[in-house]
């Protein structure tokens, strides 16, 4: 889904109660950077700490559906009502690949279970491409957030902070929520001291840079020399598989089509000689026909000479004759023919 149509899709809510007064905890500006950054960088997988009404979470599901699919783990302790991620999900028409967690304890205590499901005999296995951390705003469990992901965040995955710029004190209610805190709390860019004293002295990370008005703050982990280098032998000894194999295949399909030319050679032949055959048979049943033919002549002949034959012993010549014989047989009358 490109950007405009989740946007426009995502201002077409209709607020019930008029509460929040906004979906939009982001700019669109903000939200657009952040679409063009999976959609640019082919990041499939992806994480939000911190889901707020879950705009946000919409915009990233919809760049991950743009390059083919993908997840996004969107976790909070709450979901907000009457609007939340499940409902901004169902009214864009969002696929399943956005799925929300709700966790009592907080992001923190999920992402240390995923860790330890993560971990085997050869340490922590990344699971994402990029992390989004828009959630406490404060700097003990934001920079543990950031610790915590870091370990599962691919190489090459890009990590943004929101709010960098953002105080406590800021917000209208401060007081209900945060008045038990000290004035240094208060008056301290939390995150932003996560940014700058945890993310980017970090050695695993880099391309560090901090956008509109110094509100997002940004970072890639870097892609280590080592595993690249492994990475390229293995691809390279893999592709060498592979023409190895299509070497194979088509010495087995030439065979193949040898083999082919071959029957197709005999059935030539074959269908020469069934036509000589056929030829042969026809002369044959030619020969017959024609041999059928003159022997109902004969036949017709002798028929004939027999009628003649018969015809003949009842003459009365030839009874006149078959009686002379007779009398000559009796008087001993000798002839010329005797």
């Amino acid at each position: 889904m490109n950007f405009e149509t989740i946007i426009d899709s995502l201002k077409s809510f209709v607020i019930p109660g008029n509460w929040p007064s906004s979906i939009f905890l982001l700019s669109e500006s903000a939200m657009a950077d952040i679409y063009k950054c999976i959609v640019d960088n082919q990041l499939h997988s992806c994480i939000e700490l911190g889901t707020g009404h879950g705009a946000t979470s919409c915009v990233m599901a919809a760049a991950v559906d743009e390059i083919g699919g993908g997840q996004v783990l969107t976790i909070d302790k709450y979901l907000h009502q009457p609007v939340n991620v499940q409902v901004l999900k169902s009214h864009s028409g969002l696929s399943e690949n956005l799925e929300a967690i709700v966790e009592k304890l907080g992001y923190n205590w999920y992402l240390a279970d995923l860790i330890a499901s993560q971990t085997d005999t050869d340490g922590c296995q990344p699971l994402f491409d990029f992390c989004l951390i828009d959630g406490a705003h404060e700097w003990e469990p934001d920079a543990l957030a950031f610790s915590l992901v870091a370990k599962l965040l691919k190489p090459g995955g890009w990590i943004v902070f929101d709010d960098i710029n953002f105080m406590l004190r800021s917000m209208p209610d401060w007081e209900t929520h945060f008045g038990q805190l000290t004035d240094r709390e208060l008056d301290t860019c939390q995150v932003g001291m996560v940014y700058d004293l945890v993310v980017k002295q970090h050695p695993d990370f880099c391309d560090f840079r901090v956008t509109h008005g110094g509100r997002l703050g940004w970072a890639r982990k870097k892609v280590d020399r080592n595993q690249v280098y492994l990475q390229l032998q293995q691809t390279q000894a893999e592709l060498q598989q592979s023409q190895d194999k299509i070497a194979a295949m088509q010495i087995q399909l030439q065979q193949t089509q040898a083999e082919l030319q071959q029957s197709q050679d005999k059935i030539a032949a074959m269908q020469i000689q069934l036509q000589q055959t056929q030829a042969e048979l026809q002369q044959s049943q030619d020969k017959i026909a024609a041999m059928q033919i003159q022997l109902q002549q004969t036949q017709a002949e002798l028929q004939q000479s027999q009628d003649k034959i018969a015809a003949m012993h009842t003459s009365k010549f030839w009874k006149l004759r078959t009686a002379w014989f007779k009398l000559k047989k009796i008087t001993g009358v000798v002839t010329e023919d005797n």
